[in-house]
């Protein structure tokens, strides 16, 4: 088994609403995917989390939703094209000038909640993640799903991807992610978490019916505000 470098959602405080400590993401993350202020984080709670991960030596990536503060970013939202690429593109170069005043670089990008789900099977999302992330930087490297519709737009247009699975979800038996809503789509309990884990990193995983399936990831999601992340941490180190 190789272990996979594993990648957190951060910087999603907001106010005087603290989702959780982000102090133990630095005993896990080797990339940190950071708010922007659509769907979670103001400018105190984004630049607090960049300051923690510079000094932590972990990698800082953008973390653009749709415009949906009230829904967490995880309400689908109709959009006109140039809008959504506006959208996208000001959340990144936003983050992006962030880090560079802060004196770090901004490495990648992964799409939040349902701007992420949609842009792995619709090519109007997909082609406005490319779209954005081209006006910033044709450098930046973007996270999604194995076989995305994303992921295919990237290799077409010679753009870096990298392919993401999740140790705190459940998968259907297409391999897509199990609706929220249902009983059993995130993944509790720490040791199951784990054994996830390293069932991703040796190349498969078992959908939430028991079947299993080969996927191949170059790096696994574990959520920020999981309620077991301190003692997943522990468990890992």
């Amino acid at each position: 088994m190789t272990a996979l470098p594993i990648n957190i959602d951060c910087g999603e405080n907001f106010g005087r609403y603290r989702l959780f400590d982000e102090q133990p993401i630095t005993r896990l993350a080797t990339l940190a995917n950071v708010a922007c202020g659509f769907h979670a984080g103001d400018y105190t709670s984004i630049i607090t989390t960049l300051e923690l991960m510079k000094n932590n030596g972990i990698k800082v990536g953008a973390h653009p939703s749709f415009p949906d503060l009230q829904g967490f970013g995880r309400r689908y939202m109709q959009m006109e094209f140039d809008d959504l690429v506006s959208c996208i593109f000001y959340q990144i170069a936003t983050l992006k000038g962030l880090c560079e005043s802060m004196g770090t670089t901004l490495n990648h990008v992964k799409a939040h909640g349902a701007l992420y789900n949609a842009s792995c099977v619709q090519e109007k999302e997909a082609l406005a993640m490319v779209h954005a992330v081209k006006k910033v930087s044709a450098d930046l490297t973007l996270l999604t799903m194995p076989d995305s519709v994303l992921e295919k737009i990237c290799v077409a247009e010679n753009l870096p991807v990298k392919r993401e699975s999740f140790a705190d979800r459940a998968y259907q038996t297409d391999l897509s992610l199990v609706d929220r809503n249902v009983a059993g789509a995130v993944i509790t309990d720490p040791e199951q978490v784990k054994k996830q884990y390293e069932a991703l990193c040796s190349g498969y995983v078992f959908d939430i019916h028991g079947n299993r399936h080969s996927m191949m990831s170059d790096t696994v999601c574990i959520h920020g505000d999981h309620p077991g992340l301190v003692e997943i941490g522990k468990m890992f180190f």
